[in-house]
């Protein structure tokens, strides 16, 4: 398997963020994150010891910090950014946030509180338009949908509650997270009208991904990672046995996903390739000629052709 170009930032003992390519290995220290990368791959977004960043890794040695805590997406234009941020700033209020170069941060608000946090960002649409995640209903979880004309509005609450909205479509018609089932979190989706359903209580999971139009969503379903589209459900499974699959990315033509396992409170990186299955991000990386890099443990955006990795 071939791989272009990876930006990745390695949460090991040593945590940096780097961009390699099939010749060289280049590390940006301080122990950043990075979150999510813009379709075209000239923005990535996440966040460092100066809070969060937008970094054009193409052409700038580093990145730009934009104030605010953390970045967890990006438009795909590269002009507006969801994160978190403290309101008012040095205070210990969570909620989450929009950043514009024009108009920098904004708080969303809240529909209910748990303690000091507010409302959590979690995904935003590929227009810039709808941001959607975490709000309280009594330190119960509540998805939320988000946009400058209706402000924060709260999705169905589904199943035994503690929802969240975890990840949206480009222009934010579709958004999927998770409910509270029978025994735990269980895979739910929603409409832009705020309506939603479960897929079955029983199930454990979530989901984490989806394709630009939303007719193809990526999640865990009773420890495998799963494909869903219109006409058929593929559980890839897991790189490792016994390990939680967790797709997070797929590119537009359905060939290639990544993600990573989890166990406990180990992960590792991987792809899967619709026609050789799984590969560890750590095998991508030696058979691309880069050899002695540290391992890498999540993988959590691409670009729309999935040349270019973030995590």
């Amino acid at each position: 398997m071939k791989l272009a170009t990876l930006v990745a930032c390695l949460l090991a003992t040593t945590s940096l963020c780097s961009v390699t390519t099939a010749q060289q290995l280049v590390f940006v220290p301080d122990g950043y994150v990075c979150t999510d990368i813009t379709p075209d791959g000239k923005f990535v977004v996440g966040n460092g010891d100066g809070g969060a960043f937008r970094w054009d890794w193409k052409n700038d040695a580093a990145p730009t910090f934009i104030g605010g805590n953390t970045a967890v997406a990006v438009s795909d234009d590269g002009m507006t950014i969801l994160g978190h941020i403290y309101d008012p700033p040095g205070s210990s209020d969570s909620y989450a946030g929009i950043w514009t170069q024009l108009g920098g941060w904004q708080s969303l608000g809240t529909l209910g509180s748990c303690d000091s946090s507010n409302s959590s960002p979690y995904d935003l649409s590929g227009d810039g338009l709808v941001a959607v995640g975490l709000t309280w209903a009594g330190c119960s979880g509540r998805g939320f949908r988000w946009t400058a004309a209706t402000g924060m509005e709260a999705l169905e609450t589904l199943g035994n509650g503690g929802n969240r909205a975890s990840v949206t479509n480009d222009d934010g018609s579709v958004i999927g997270g998770f409910a509270q089932g029978n025994f735990s979190r269980t895979p739910a989706r929603w409409a832009g009208d705020l309506t939603g359903s479960v897929y079955d209580m029983e199930a454990g999971g979530e989901l984490y991904g989806m394709n630009n139009d939303g007719s193809t969503v990526l999640g865990a379903w009773n420890g495998e990672g799963f494909i869903l589209d219109s006409t058929s459900f593929n559980s890839i499974g897991s790189l490792n046995n016994g390990w939680v699959g967790r797709p997070q990315s797929i590119t537009e033509d359905g060939t290639l996903v990544a993600g990573y396992d989890t166990m406990l409170l180990a992960s590792q990186a991987w792809l899967w390739k619709q026609s050789t299955g799984f590969v560890s991000m750590d095998d991508v990386l030696v058979s691309s000629g880069i050899l002695g890099a540290p391992a890498i443990y999540q993988c959590r955006a691409m670009t729309d052709d999935g040349n270019i990795i973030v995590g």
